[in-house]
């Protein structure tokens, strides 16, 4: 049969300690301290406290004429009863030995970053001052300011009488000498002188082989006239082996012109008309005519011929001028030759040429 079994602390139980138990002797109740055998105990209506009540057992037993069978306490709740004053508070009990250090836990997690934002704290006192920097780099000059005004004329200054001259220091030692200049002119005697850059002057050294009959003769030369304009005068001083004999001459560019222009002049005895028979000692009065012919075309006889000389083997002179333009380089030749076959002429020492390059 089951029961309700109780268990004391002093003399009251709560309500959660009771189980069922079977009652197997009646020493099951006389052992449990505050109850004798015949007590009765019941719970409260709260299930919170358990009361003692030694006239509400019953006993229970087996029929007569058998074996006494085991004693059988019930244990019943009866109702509730007014509670009963707490009791007083039983003495502390005695500190318990403290357990051996349990193992320790692993470690947890790393908790979330937190970040502390303080208030500003209230500013400090000045330090004191630092050292002076390192000097600056120097700026960029400024622009030049306005002009200022004109300032107020200043007083008058009179200059002293000046005193007298010292006696002249030593000569100063010699410079040195300049660079040497452009060759501008181009000077030779003889019959042949490469052109100068500027000018250039050729005269006859010697007198010329004679010349006989018509075949035009060179006989003073410039080498190298190049490209550009040029102005040419030569005094051409020749002779005659008779005085019937005439002379003609020419000019020639072995290179290529683009324009050429130039002329002979004698001077003759004619006074009224021109009369071709050179002369050197015209004496009329009235003046000897300077008879003149020009020529377009290089190469050939300027004009025509004279026809006689005053005096045999005498200087006569013949004047030529002109302008000439060179695209391709050569050479320049002054030519010379007698007016008809087996005559005789000659260029004289002192027959000149001026040559001027002008661009």
């Amino acid at each position: 049969m089951a029961y309700k079994r109780f268990f004391l602390d002093g003399v009251s139980l709560e309500a959660a300690a009771c189980q069922s138990f079977v009652c197997d002797a009646e020493a099951d109740l006389s052992t449990i301290t505050g109850f004798a055998q015949g007590d009765r105990a019941y719970c409260n209506a709260e299930q919170t406290r358990w009361i003692r009540d030694a006239s509400a057992w019953a006993n229970e037993a087996s029929g007569g004429g058998g074996t006494t069978g085991p004693a059988v306490f019930l244990l019943s709740q009866g109702e509730d009863g007014e509670l009963g004053p707490p009791g007083a508070a039983g003495a502390a009990g005695a500190a318990g030995v403290p357990g051996d250090p349990g193992t320790p836990g692993a470690t947890g997690p790393v908790g979330p970053a937190v970040f502390l934002v303080a208030e500003p704290g209230e500013e400090g006192q000045p330090g004191p001052p630092g050292a002076d920097g390192a000097p600056g780099a120097n700026g960029a000059p400024g622009a030049d300011g306005a002009t200022g005004g004109t300032g107020p004329t200043g007083p008058a200054v009179f200059l002293l009488d000046q005193g007298e001259d010292g006696t002249d220091g030593p000569p100063g030692s010699a410079g040195a000498a300049g660079a040497p200049g452009p060759s501008g002119v181009s000077k030779v005697a003889g019959t042949s002188i490469a052109a100068g850059a500027d000018i250039t002057w050729l005269v006859l050294a010697a007198n010329s082989s004679d010349i006989t009959g018509t075949t035009l003769t060179t006989v003073m030369t410039v080498t190298g006239v190049g490209v550009g304009q040029w102005r040419l005068k030569v005094m051409l001083i020749y002779q005659a082996s008779a005085t019937t004999t005439g002379m003609q001459c020419a000019v020639n560019h072995t290179g290529t012109l683009t324009q050429y222009l130039m002329e002979r002049r004698v001077s003759t005895t004619g006074g009224t008309a021109a009369t071709a028979a050179a002369t050197e000692a015209g004496a009329a009065a009235a003046g000897n005519l300077y008879e003149s012919q020009g020529k377009r075309t290089k190469n050939t006889i300027i004009g025509s011929v004279t026809v006689s000389v005053d005096a045999a083997n005498s200087d006569m002179m013949c004047i030529i001028e002109g302008f000439f333009v060179v695209s391709v380089s050569g050479n320049l030749e002054i030519k010379l030759a007698a007016e008809l076959a087996a005559l005789v002429v000659r260029a004289m020492q002192g027959s000149s040429l001026e040559l001027h390059k002008l661009s």
